[in-house]
């Protein structure tokens, strides 16, 4: 797992002048920092950052990792932040196309459930019409 914690303590002076382009140094240090995480993977491993590829990795067997990239603080609390998956070079076609084919199926599969629920909503309103119409037929008196 790679992990990047860093904390730079600066007063406000500091950051001001950061801010204003006093102190570029210090800002691209931070920068190099954050970019140069995945340059620390093990030779032979690739990073994917792909939209539910971990789903297809399971699927096919494959060995895969969680990438956690860091920590982000709100309120006091810490979070990880895990963002796609870390996998051997070998198996990085393999999974593209897999993914390619798993996500093509996934937009059908909300396609259909998107026209299954039209499909209720439009059978609730006209039964509901039905209803309607039965009751006032049958109560109204003339």
């Amino acid at each position: 797992m790679i992990k990047t914690k860093m904390r730079v303590k600066t007063s406000c002076t500091e950051y001001g002048r950061q801010r204003n382009g006093r102190h570029p140094e210090l800002a691209q240090m931070i920068e190099f920092l954050r970019n140069d995480e995945l340059t620390l993977l093990n030779p032979g491993l690739i990073h994917l950052e792909l939209r539910r590829i971990a789903q297809v990795a399971k699927r096919l067997g494959l060995s895969y990792a969680p990438c956690l990239l860091g920590f982000e603080g709100h309120g006091g609390n810490r979070t990880p932040t895990i963002r796609g998956i870390i996998v051997y070079k070998h198996t990085v076609d393999l999974l593209e196309e897999a993914h390619l084919e798993f996500e093509s199926q996934a937009v059908e599969n909300e396609y259909k459930e998107k026209q299954r629920a039209i499909y209720g909503r439009w059978q609730r309103l006209i039964v509901g019409m039905m209803t309607k119409d039965r009751l006032e037929r049958e109560y109204v008196n003339d």
